[in-house]
């Protein structure tokens, strides 16, 4: 399963890869042609549009006919999952973990083209970077999850994941270095995290009585918690426009206080983590 994940997640990198680039041309073709709005109006109907074409063709794929199941009150559909004690404690991870650990996330493409002034094609080339090596690692991370189990995997590289946020508190306009090497970390430790953590999800939600509620529960956590992250981020964000500090040569914005927040509180959640077991894994 980790390494039909692995192919799978590699195909779409391919394709990602290809589109972000392509925009990114487009888009700076367009500001020079002085159509800057144009272009986003474009970009956001494209997306629409092979939006609808991947529904018409999820409509093709064949599904296996459901086994009967007893029938559960309403109530033990949304919760029975959580009773078991390794899904709930996955699901209190995540739930911490997105709530603090993607503080940053609606501003790293802001800070990009706002303060470290990226154009549209270096951050098609940004995205090409971590797509490109992530195809790899995809592979990589497919095999490592078949031999050694999900729970290693998914552990080390959110460890790992705590260090990209704080790249960025040391780039400036002539000093791109720590967004590439978030870059080159997008494509090996967020593919393994993505990964790893998708397979131990499929490995905890093993109860064919609950097999929607676990997707469901999973998404509605994860979900809520990138919700408020982002209505958190942004009143911080906006409390804190004027905020300007310079330390040892560097000068750090408002956008570095959510860095910086967001890489220290994913560190503080591994131990969550490190809470959840998983059968038949290796230790990490």
């Amino acid at each position: 399963r980790g390494r039909f994940f692995g192919l799978r997640n590699a195909i779409h990198g391919i394709i990602g890869v290809c589109a972000a680039y392509a925009a990114g041309r487009g888009m700076d073709w367009l500001k020079a042609q002085g159509l800057e709005p144009v272009g986003y109006g474009l970009a956001f109907g494209l997306a629409a549009l092979f939006g609808l074409v991947s529904t018409l063709l999820l409509f093709k794929q064949p599904e296996p006919e459901l086994e009967p199941r007893p029938a559960l009150s309403l109530r033990r559909t949304l919760l029975g999952p959580l009773k078991e004690p390794q899904f709930s404690r996955l699901m209190l991870f995540l739930a911490v973990w997105f709530v603090t650990g993607t503080l940053a996330s609606p501003f790293y493409i802001v800070h990009m083209m706002k303060n470290l002034h990226f154009s549209f094609a270096a951050i098609g080339v940004y995205s090409m970077i971590g797509g490109v090596i992530g195809m790899l690692f995809q592979l990589l991370w497919g095999r490592v999850v078949d031999r050694f189990g999900s729970r290693p995997v998914t552990v080390l590289n959110f460890a790992l994941v705590g260090f990209m946020p704080l790249l960025w508190l040391f780039a400036t306009p002539s000093f791109r270095l720590p967004i590439w090497g978030d870059a080159l970390m997008n494509g090996v430790v967020w593919t393994g995290a993505s990964l790893g953590l998708w397979s131990l999800l499929l490995d905890l939600a093993d109860n064919p009585v609950h097999r929607e509620s676990y997707f469901a529960i999973y998404t509605v956590v994860t979900g809520l918690g990138a919700f408020i992250a982002s209505m958190l981020s942004g009143v911080i964000a906006q409390s804190l426009h004027s905020f300007r500090l310079t330390l040892f040569g560097f000068e750090f914005v408002n956008y570095d206080v959510l860095f910086l927040a967001a890489g220290l509180s994913r560190f503080a959640c591994l131990p969550l983590l490190l809470r959840v077991h998983e059968r038949g894994s290796k230790s990490v």
